[in-house]
Formats: structure tokens, C-alpha cells, sequence
């Protein structure tokens, strides 16, 4: 006898929601600290913090995750509670850094950097995404923000959205690259699937990272034998603010949706830091160096190199609000906070995780995590 509808109906959401908290309960083994939203590559003001008050049937989904929110710490943070700034901490003094010459590795940042960008055949929610990327491996491993990776996730995985996403380089940036998910914090989708509907999302920059890889060619393009990227460093950064980084993405704040898709160039800088941000006590999670022209949407997820050693630092992640690039607070997530959280979640560094067998790295994510941040995504597109 075939199982009745009724009794379908019944457990199919308990189902999908102990599913859900499976997932939360391996992907986030230490709970995120609750921070004031930082526009992302925005030009408004900052979304205040909101509560529902719409009186509703319970839903176990959002037990679960109100559950989270309770149990997080109460944060330890500056004032505005914007992530706490860390104390000015001497640096001792030593013999000048010998940097890389500027050209040099200029050239070798943008040999390295890629556009990411998402269109659709469909119209409606999706207007053209775009944002950047880096080579961080010669097999064509790229590191890039979650935010962007989210929208490569639906069109792996929700096809439904005509979304297709393709990696460009040069400048300006010719479509190369067909592109696939090799990781994606799930932690990042639980505290940020709303952000999927909304015109300026904001966000803190925690656990905003995401691994991609080129799964193919474009048109006639062929796959190089070994691709320009970008070592990513393994150490904590140094707290010396004369130490330059050179920054680079493809910047799109003021251009329109024709321009982006026919005539986006690529920008870098060479900028020093002026904060060293936390999400929690020790760390350095976060680096500011004020503003910047690459202070635009669609520069995120672009590396930040330091001129010293020739390493991946960061990639760009989140502007303070204002009207004016040079007067906006260009801000980078650490390698140093994506490696603790791969190795509080997967037990394994960046560089762990890329000497791994790729195939086997993407197909354990798409087993254990795809659908389910997907269907966390299609929650919140559909209501």
C-alpha cells in the first residue's frame, strides 16, 4: 500500500527541518559573535537590526536558528558595537622591510585576479551580479566572498532561476571559465540567507568566504596547463601599519548593467592599514584601509597581497558606509579568520584543504551541504 499524502505532509517538514539541524550542528561548532552590519559595497546607510513581529504558526527551521541566536555570547565589542578594534599594540623596532617592487607584483596580483559574474535569462529577483576573485592554486582553485559564491550556488543547484555564472579575466573582463562550488561556510547561509532578497545587503565579514574552481572552458577558449595565482599566507598578520598591501578587483559601483557586461576594468591600489578588527578577543579578523576607489561593489572578494612577503592576506569584504569612495573604510576578512574557521568546521588550514583531491573536496561539500543551503536560499527568494 502507497503512503497516504496526509501522513506525507505531516513529517516531510520535520524531516527537512532535522536535516537542517544536522547541518548547523556540523557546521558551526563555536557560535559567530553578534555585530552590527556593515554595508556590503553599498552606498546607504546600514539596515538597523530587526525583530518579526508577525504572529505565525511555530516552524521548526526558525527554532532552531532563534536557538542559535540565543546561545551566542554576549560579544565584546567597540562602541556602535561595530567588531571590537583591537588595542594599539607596539611593534619593535627592526630594519626596514624589503618590499616587492610595486610593479612587479602588481603585475602579478592582476595575472592572477578573476571576475565572477551571474546573469539571467529569466528576468525578475536577479539583476546582473558581478564580483571578484583570486587564483589561489595552480589547478584553478579561486577564493572569493560567499556572498558572490551564493548566487553560483543556485545556479548549480536551482536551476529553476536561469542563473549562470561564468569567470572572466583581462581588462576588460572577457568571459573564460565555467565555474563550480568547492566550499562554502553553511555557517554563512544560516546567518545570512536574507540577504539574498535585498537590493544593499549588509554584513559583519564573518565567515564571508567561499572556494570555487574552474570546472571548464568558454566558447572557444582553452584551460591553461597551470593557472597565475596567488600563495595564500598561513600566519597571523603583523600588526605594523607601514607594512603596504596591494589591492585589486574589479570595481562596478557607478557603472550600468551594459557597461559591466562589455567594458569592466580591473583596478589596484597600494594602501596601508589603518585598523586591525575582531570578531573575538586576539585575533585579527578584519584589516581597514579607509578609502579607496576599489571601495565599490563588485571589488569584493578581491585579494589583498602584502608587499613584504608576496602572500594572499585577504580578500576585500565589506565598505563602511559613505558618499564618496575616498571617504568610505575599505575593509579585507584575514586568511588567518578563514583558516580558523576551515579548521573548527573541516579540521584542516587553507593549505590543507587545497592539497586535497579537488574532485573529492567538491563532491563531500555537494553531498554534505549543497542542498541544504540551497533550500535555506529558496525559503527566503520564494516567500
Amino acid at each position: 500500500m502507497e503512503p497516504s499524502l496526509g501522513l506525507y505532509s505531516i513529517f516531510a517538514p520535520i524531516a527537512k527541518a532535522l536535516a537542517v539541524f544536522f547541518l548547523w550542528l556540523a557546521a558551526i561548532t563555536s557560535p559567530a559573535v553578534n555585530v552590527a552590519p556593515i554595508i556590503i559595497g553599498s552606498e546607504t546607510k546600514p539596515e538597523s537590526a530587526s525583530t518579526s513581529t508577525e504572529i505565525a504558526e511555530p516552524n521548526v527551521l526558525e527554532i532552531i536558528e532563534e536557538k542559535v541566536e540565543v546561545e551566542k555570547p554576549k560579544p565584546k565589542v567597540a562602541e556602535k558595537e561595530t567588531p571590537a578594534v583591537m588595542a594599539e599594540t607596539p611593534v619593535p623596532k627592526a630594519s626596514p622591510a624589503v618590499l616587492i617592487p610595486q610593479a612587479t607584483l602588481n603585475e602579478k596580483v592582476r595575472g592572477a585576479l578573476i571576475n565572477i559574474i551571474c546573469t539571467t535569462d529569466r528576468g525578475g529577483s536577479f539583476q546582473p551580479i558581478t564580483s571578484s576573485g583570486v587564483f589561489i592554486d595552480p589547478r584553478g582553485i579561486i577564493l572569493t566572498n560567499a556572498h558572490a559564491a551564493q548566487y553560483l550556488l543556485l545556479s548549480r543547484y536551482a536551476p529553476q532561476y536561469g542563473l549562470s555564472c561564468v569567470g572572466r579575466t583581462g581588462s576588460p573582463a572577457y568571459p573564460r571559465y565555467t565555474l563550480d562550488i568547492l566550499y562554502l561556510p553553511p555557517s554563512w547561509v544560516v546567518a545570512n540567507k536574507e540577504n539574498i532578497i535585498k537590493e544593499n545587503p549588509t554584513g559583519t565579514g564573518e565567515f564571508d568566504f567561499a572556494l570555487l574552481y574552474v570546472s571548464g572552458a568558454v566558447g572557444t577558449n582553452s584551460l591553461p596547463s597551470s593557472f597565475n595565482y596567488i600563495p595564500p599566507g598561513a600566519d597571523e598578520p603583523s600588526l605594523d601599519k607601514s607594512i603596504p598591501y596591494l589591492l585589486a578587483g574589479y570595481p562596478a559601483g557607478f557603472l550600468s548593467g551594459i557597461f559591466v557586461q562589455n567594458n569592466l576594468y580591473a583596478s589596484s591600489a597600494t594602501l596601508t592599514p589603518t585598523e586591525f578588527s575582531t570578531f573575538g578577543e586576539d585575533t585579527i579578523d578584519l584589516i581597514s584601509f579607509g578609502g579607496s576607489v576599489l571601495a565599490q561593489k563588485g571589488a569584493s572578494g578581491g585579494p589583498a597581497v602584502d608587499s613584504e612577503k608576496g602572500e594572499l592576506s585577504g580578500i576585500m569584504v565589506t565598505i563602511a558606509n559613505a558618499a564618496q569612495t575616498g571617504d568610505r573604510d575599505l575593509r579585507i576578512v584575514t586568511l588567518a579568520h578563514m583558516n580558523r574557521i576551515l579548521k573548527r568546521t573541516e579540521d584542516v588550514n587553507m593549505q590543507e584543504f587545497l592539497r586535497a583531491n579537488i574532485s573529492e573536496r567538491a563532491s563531500d561539500f555537494s553531498r554534505r551541504y549543497a542542498t541544504l543551503v540551497t533550500d535555506l536560499l529558496i525559503d527566503v527568494i520564494e516567500r
